[in-house]
């Protein structure tokens, strides 16, 4: 193509390698067994908790977030990785109380 590729045409592809590699993972690990679960017409389904679904938002986010920074203009790949570092360091200390 003779350019860089966008965020919006990277993010597409890493999402659905993320999502099936996740899913892939938890059916070989066997933890789709210990989920919480729901009937619904009759069918056992998985049911997450409320602190799994917030799990899941964040992991969705930073699924969504890390592959777009890297596409940033301008900005080099280790610097991305210097803020996303630093970032885990601040917000640490934060959460450790919970």
């Amino acid at each position: 193509m003779g350019r860089p590729l966008t965020g919006l045409e990277i993010l597409p592809a890493s999402l659905i390698a993320s999502g099936v590699l996740t899913y892939l993972f938890v059916w070989l690990a066997g933890w789709w067994k210990a989920a919480h679960s729901a009937n619904v017409l009759g069918l056992r389904l998985p049911w997450p908790t409320r602190w799994t679904a917030l799990s899941g938002v964040g992991t969705a986010l930073v699924l969504f977030t890390v592959p777009l920074s890297f596409t940033f203009e301008g900005v080099s790949i280790p610097f991305i990785q210097l803020v996303m570092r630093g970032d885990l360091l601040i917000i640490a200390p934060l959460c450790d109380p919970f």
